[in-house]
Order: C-alpha cells, then structure tokens, then sequence
C-alpha cells in the first residue's frame, strides 16, 4: 500500500483532534504521494505509528533513497518511542545492516540523552565501523560517562576497527575527565602509532590531558611543538597554567596571545580572571571587566561565577552580590563563591544566610560550601558568645578567619580540627541540611557522626538522590534510606518532618510506617508530605498513583502543622466527634476535598487557626465557618461546570487571600476583623472582569481593612457600564501594596482607587506580568493629566525601579502632587523572562524635610554599582526626576 494510502496512522495534533472524526479509514486522507515524504518530516514530533508497508517500491519509483529518507525521520525525532519505532521498522525491512543509519540512531539517542538505548543499538549492530564506534564513545564522552568511552575504546582495538582524527578528541577527553594520566600516555603514544600528531584537535585534547592530570610541563611541550595554534590551544594551556597555580604563567600566555593577535574567547577570559583573582590585582581584573563588557559577554554563566569569586575575594562582596544575583539559576560553583567571599571578608551572618537560602532552594552541597559554612558559623558564634574559638577546620583551608569587632586578633593554635567545634554549633550545620547531605556530611568527622541523629529535622527529598536505571531502583534506594534512617535514629523528637516522593501503590505501607514513626514516636511538631515534587518526575504510570492518608495516625500525635501534597484524604468515620487538639495549621494541594470533609475537617480540628487550599477539587459548594481560624488562603480554585460557590464565616478572621481562584459565587459574613486581603488574578481583563467585581464586593463586606495586596485593575471601573458602588470608601486602609506598570493606562487606574483611600499613608508598586497590550482608553481620559488623590500618603516604594521614562514621569508626579508626602524608596533591579531581579545594592531613597525641595541620598558606595547596571546616562537623569 502506498504510503499516500497511510498517513492516517499518524495521530492529528490534538487542537484539530476534535474536527475529526471518531473513527477514520484511510480514505478520510487521501494525500498525493509526492507530499507523503514532506508529510511524515512535519509529524516526526508526533508518536510514530510505523509498519512495514510505511516504506515501499513507491518510493524507490519516487527516486527516494532508504537512508536519506529513515535519515530524515531520525534527525527529526524527539522521544525514545520514536527512535525504538523507526528501530523496529529498520528490522522489518532488512535495513538494520546499514551502517549509516545505525550511526544516526545512536548519535540521536546521544543527543536526546538516551545513553542505554545507544549502547542497546550499537550492540544489536554485528560489524561496526570506525563511524559507529565513534558514535558510541562520542556519546559516552559526551555525557560524561568517561570509563565506558575508554571501555569502548578498548574493545573497539580490541577488534581490530583502527581509530581516526575523530575517535581520540573524545578518547582524550574521557582520559582527562577521569583523570587517567596513564590511559592518556598510552592514547598519547597510538596518536603517534596512527599518524596524527599534527592534527591540531587532537593535540589540544593532549594538552587538555596532561594540563588536568597536573602534569602542566607536559602540556606545555606538546603545545610548544604545535604548527598551527587555535584559540582552543590557547585555553588549554592558559587554563592549565591557572587551574594549577600558576596565575602568572598563565597572564605571561595570555599576552602572548594577545601579541599575535589571537582573539580571546570567553573561556579563555574565565580562566584570566581566575589568574588575576590569584594574584590579588583587582586593578587588572576590572580591565578585563571592562574588555567583557565591549564584547558583550558580561552575560556569560561562567563569567559571571569568575567576577563574582574576583569581587568577593578581593573584598568587593556587594559587587560580587550583583553579578550573583543575575544567574537565574546559580550552580554550586556559584553559590560557594559568594559564601566563601562574605565568611572570608568577615561578614558572617550574610554568609549564613546566604547558606540556609542555598539549602531551602534544594541546592546540593559539596566540601567546598561546607568549608565556607563552618567559617562563617564559627565567626558567628564568636559573636554570639563573646568568646575566641581556636579552631581550624579539617579540610586544608587557605584563608584564616577575619573578624570584625572583636575578632580583629586572629584566632591562636589554628590546627585543631572540626571536632573541637562546640556540639550545639555543629549540630546547627547540620540542622540546615537534607538528611541525605547531614548523614553524608557527618562523616567528615568522628565526632560528628552521632550528631546527625539528633538534628530537629528530618528532610527526605526525593530528588536529591543519585538517578539510577531503571528509575524504579532509585524509589527501592530511597526507600531503603528511609527504613535505616527511622530504624537507627533514637526517639527523640523533632520538630520537622519532611517527605517528598513519587509514590506507588507498592510503597503504600513503607509511607504508612514512615508516617507513623514520624507522628508516634518523633513525634513531629510539623508534618509535610509532599508527592509531586515536579510533573519532570512523573510518567503515564505514577499519575494514576495516589497515597490516601490516614488522618487518625494523628490521634497520637502532637502535630501542630500538617502539609499533604497530592494524595488521598481518608477521614476517620466520626471525625466530626473526635478531636486533634493540636493542629493549628493545615495545607491541602492536589487534593480531593469534598463539602462534607471540609466541615467534618473544621469540627475535628477546633484549634485550626491557619488554613491554605490550593488546586483542590471535588467540591461544589465549600462552607468554612470557625470561630478560631484567623487566616485562610486560596489558590488556582477554577469554575467546573458546575458552578462553585464558597461561603466563609469566620468572626476572626485577620487575614485572607485569593490566587487565580473563579468561585461563581463568593459569600464573606462577619469580616469584622479582617484587616489583611489579597487577591491575585491572571492580569486578563477582558476575560476576569467580572471576577474583579465579585471582588470588590468581597472587600465592601470588611470595613476595618488596613492593607490591601492587588493587582492594577482598577481602571476597568471608568470605562465599563459598571463603576464604584458609592459605598466603596476604604476608609482604615493604611498600606496598599500594587503590582502596577506607569503607563498612562495605569496610572489611570491608580488614581481611580486612590480617591476611595483617603487615609492611606504608605503604598508599595511592584511590578506586574501583563498578557497582551493595554486596552486603548476614552480620550477624554487619555488626554487628561493624571492626578492623584493622596492627601495622606507618606511613602512610596518602587521595586524594582529600572529607570525607564515612564518610571521618572511617575516619581516627578508624586514629588509635585504629594502634599504629606516625605520620602519615595527606587529599589534598583531588572525585568527579565524568567522574573523580577533585584540588585544587591542599597535603594535610592529620595526625601523632604522642613524644605520644599527634594534629595536624594545613595547609601554606602553603591553609586559605581548603579552605574554599571543602570548605566551611567540613567544614574545622571536621577537629580533631573527629584530636584527643582
């Protein structure tokens, strides 16, 4: 059948799946067979469903060759299912001999990250070439793997297949990666045995080799009897001479390079400025700042980890702040920079904090983080306790403790070792790790070993465990690590207890026993489970996959925060005459919460006084009425088809909030205490329109609201039929928190809301994330001049201030129409895809005392930093926005 004839098993996307019909044949697709090829290279993306008739004569007669054609289809693929299918049809029509296409299967299941469906075709092939065993050992070099590439090496002589010009750059690597001096002499003496001593990749992966093997003399003579020298030459050994501690060695190749005019790459650069932070020149180490800048490669990763170490270590830890806080994502290198620069320049607790953040973000720790933490620790409890610790930590430490204050003398007998540290100071190291890294990192030191087991906190977290294939062995080797934990550690209670996991049915009685280890005899003040860690985790099986948790395990207990996280609810059959006196907090996400179990949860729990709902479901009218609960959160609650509704009745309530939640109908009754409101809503207007009316109806029914957290909507309400109910005066708002733009449409807005808050005095703008262009507005709105009715107002924050034009059109508004007005704080930051950054720098803060006129002062020495992030013309336009 020609392939015209099939291409109705290829599946439709599912946006047009519903214009189709439930039942197709193939005549529903007729398509010419000249399209058929094109045809099936626009839906590799989608899941193959290859026979053998997908290939025919047809095609031959098109003048279409096999291996050009299952080529196309391979390169194009982006799922394993659809490399295995093509594999199969590879089988069925005799092409799996084709060496060509046996190299394309493995090098894209290297790049898709597939490494034993790679090896599993190379395998499978009976007499591979040079080509598929480069193939296989490029993708085992690749993804680091460096003893199976040598393994593959070797067998590939082994059966006599002689290497080429490409088989020993990823040989060379593998050896370096190890590293294995000795594998690389003898890949080292094979180049030669082949003829390839003057192939320039290869040589710079031998001057790579011996350079990381510290072998720099080595590298250096190969690099010297080079013929052709390219800027990976260069990198090699100018990286080699920094990464073995000789910085000036390595500035002595750079200026060689720079005098035969070899462009330098960033790299390259990387390396420099570590040479130049070893040698404590900070003046040269701004110029190549500088030269990055020019080239614009300020933005570099590996550049950015460089400036930060070069700025810290030199003492410059709010410029190294700055570059800090532009990753997005910083890795350990990153993080251990910028502790060790705070702990080794004397400011301790920024270090200890900066570390607590990296632990709660999930970040892994290494010896280097810890060598910092321990610093900074110690330093901190010297001025905590007012005394000197001798100490010196274990590992070989290059830098001794500075002190401010009263640690300016440095610390006597400096080699003692970690286990002279005070226990209640370790065990606050500790305390700030998962109990994977506290377990592990108790090793270190024979006095530390018993320490873990009485740290106030369990956290096991899934997905800091080593992935193991098939993924089902990591779950046994976390669930095993879990058992031995609980089984070894003594009764004594702790405070927190953390789990997050991919659940199965099979693990159902380990978490019922972790559960109940936790609650009975650790008896855990805070209890959270947590079973969806991140959708990267889960597959078709594990979504079908819920833990039902057993809520009378609670009866025993002393639980007083519970956090359950995509499971099951199974209610005790008469909770609503029992009590747990103890919960006082309670977080529900991803859970079935039907009406009956949320009163049934309200009566059993007579001491609840903090409630967050998020992403729950099975609900249709939710009745939460308590006279203890003081606050309640809400978040991504959606309409179904039936029309949801929620009534609240809590006489002490003092706080509520709403996140992306569309209930049909709210019901707000005896809000006489509220005094915080926050609503979120996805910053659509058009659509959520009538969302923000219900809204203002909600804050109406609270009369004694003193701060108000909201999106900049408000303009709606001059250009729509509907506009403010008359009663609609916020009188006792003091604090207006709103994530607002400054453009004419918004500050249309804003004014619309301040005439209803006479009595504001502080208001915090933030930035919002819009979807789509601002709606055009009346012209007789958009030809007036805003004006502001603040007679209150005492203070304004902007974060983050950019220094765009329409932000210092707004600050010269407030300066001119703010009658109390006394100080307005610019939060230095920037605006990117992924969210809001704020720079590490003291905030502009712009004043008026006594006088009519305004100043503005910059703290510390952040005027150099606000120049380099804003620019210099923007930090000069400043004085223009705040004096007369």
């Amino acid at each position: 059948m020609a392939l015209a004839r099939r291409v109705s098993l290829f599946p439709l996307p599912a946006k047009f799946r519903t214009l189709a019909p439930k039942t197709a044949t193939s005549q529903d697709f007729e398509t010419p067979a000249s399209f058929s090829f094109t045809f099936i290279r626009h839906y590799c993306s989608s899941p193959l469903r290859l026979d053998p008739y997908c290939y025919d004569d047809q095609h031959l007669r098109h003048g279409h060759d096999p291996d050009s054609f299952f080529g196309s289809l391979i390169d194009g693929s982006t799922r394993k299912s659809q490399l295995g299918q093509i594999h199969a049809q590879l089988v069925v029509l005799g092409l799996i001999d084709s060496g060509f296409l046996i190299t394309k299967l493995v090098n894209a299941s290297s790049n898709l990250g597939y490494i034993s469906y790679a090896r599993q075709v190379f395998d499978e092939f009976t007499d591979p070439d040079v080509f598929q065993w480069n193939a296989i050992i490029r993708c085992y070099s690749r993804h680091n793997v460096f003893s199976q590439a040598i393994e593959m090496y070797s067998r590939m002589q082994v059966m006599g297949v002689s290497p080429d010009g490409f088989t020993f750059p990823h040989v060379l690597k593998a050896c370096s990666g190890m590293p294995d001096l000795e594998m690389g002499r003898r890949v080292h003496g094979q180049v030669f045995r082949h003829g390839f001593e003057s192939d320039v990749f290869v040589q710079n992966g031998l001057v790579a080799l011996y350079a990381k093997c510290s072998r720099i003399d080595r590298a250096r003579a190969v690099f010297d009897g080079l013929g052709e020298r390219t800027v990976v030459s260069w990198t090699s050994m100018i990286s080699g001479y920094a990464q073995n501690g000789q910085p000036l060695e390595a500035l002595r190749i750079f200026g060689l390079m720079r005098n035969l005019n070899v462009k330098p790459d960033w790299i390259v650069l990387v390396s420099v400025l570590k040479a130049y932070t070893d040698v404590e020149d900070l003046g040269q180490g701004t110029s190549v700042h500088g030269c990055l800048i020019k080239m614009g490669l300020e933005s570099e990763p590996d550049l950015l980890i460089a400036l930060t170490a070069m700025y810290a270590k030199s003492g410059q830890v709010m410029a190294a702040r700055s570059f800090f806080d532009q990753m997005q994502t910083p890795n350990v290198i990153l993080w251990n920079a910028m502790i060790s620069g705070y702990a080794k320049n004397g400011y301790a607790n920024e270090a200890v904090e900066l570390f607590r953040e990296m632990i709660t973000k999930h970040f892994r720790t290494d010896s280097i983080t810890m060598r910092s933490a321990i610093s900074a620790c110690a330093q901190f409890f010297w001025v905590t306790v007012k005394c000197k610790l001798p100490i010196k930590n274990a590992f070989p430490m290059a830098e001794t403790f500075y002190k401010r204050g009263e640690m300016e003398e440095e610390a006597s007998n400096q080699n003692r070792s970690l286990s002279d540290l005070p226990e209640d100071l370790l065990l606050r190291i500790l305390s700030f790790l998962p109990t994977l890294d506290s377990v592990q990192t108790s090793l270190i030191s024979q006095k530390w070993r018993p320490l873990w087991s009485l740290v106030p906190s369990l956290d096991f977290r899934f997905e800091l465990f080593p992935p193991r294939e098939p993924p089902s062995d990591t779950c046994q080797f976390y669930a095993e690590f879990v058992d031995r934990v609980l089984i070894s550690r003594p009764n004594s209670p702790v405070h927190t207890f953390r789990l997050t996991f991919i659940f199965h049915d099979h693990y159902h009685s380990h978490v019922d026993s972790w559960v109940r280890s936790a609650v009975t005899h650790l008896r855990a003040r805070e209890l959270h489970l947590d079973f969806f860690i991140h959708r990267d985790f889960h597959n078709d099986e594990t979504h079908n996959h819920h833990y039902d948790f057993p809520f009378s395990f609670l009866r025993n207990g002393c639980v007083e925060k519970l956090s359950l996280t995509r499971c099951y609810l199974t209610l005790p059959a008469k909770l609503s005459t029992m009590r747990f006196w103890t919960i006082r907090s309670l977080l529900l996400d991803m859970v079935c919460l039907e009406d009956q179990m949320m009163n049934d949860l309200i009566l059993g729990c007579p001491n609840l006084e903090d409630m967050e709902l998020q992403n729950c479901w099975g609900h249709h009218h939710l009745k939460i009425c308590s006279k203890r609960l003081k606050r309640l959160a809400f978040g991504f609650f959606y309409d179904s088809e039936i029309k949801e509704t929620v009534s609240i009745d809590c006489p002490n309530l003092c706080s509520i909030s709403f996140d992306c939640c569309s209930f049909y109908r709210f019901a707000l009754k005896n809000a006489e205490s509220l005094v915080y409101f926050r609503v979120q809503i996805v910053n659509i207007v058009e659509r959520y329109y009538d969302l923000w009316s219900r809204t203002v109806k909600l804050i109406e029914q609270a009369p004694n609201l003193k701060h108000l957290d909201a999106l900049n909507w408000w303009f709606k309400f001059l250009t729509s039929t509907d506009s403010f109910p008359k009663s609609f005066i916020l009188h006792n708002l003091k604090l207006l928190e709103l994530q607002t733009g400054f453009t004419k449409h918004d500050l249309v807005g804003m004014a619309a809301l301040l005439k209803h808050c006479p009595n504001l005095e502080t208001m915090i703008l933030e930035y919002p994330f819009k979807f789509g262009e601002d709606e055009s507005l009346p012209e007789e709105l958009s030809d007036k001049s805003a004006e502001f009715s603040i007679p209150s107002l005492k203070q304004v924050t902007i974060k983050p201030y950019t220094g765009t034009e329409d932000e210092g059109n707004f600050v010269k508004i407030l300066t001119e129409q703010g009658v109390v007005l006394e100080k307005i704080v610019l939060v230095p930051g920037q605006v990117g895809e992924n969210g809001i950054v704020l720079m590490q720098v003291p905030p502009i803060v712009l004043y008026k005392k006594d006088s009519q006129s305004w100043k503005y002062s910059l703290l510390r020495n952040a005027r150099c930093t606000l120049s380099f992030k804003l620019g210099i013309h923007r930090l000069s336009q400043f004085p223009c926005y705040f004096l007369d």
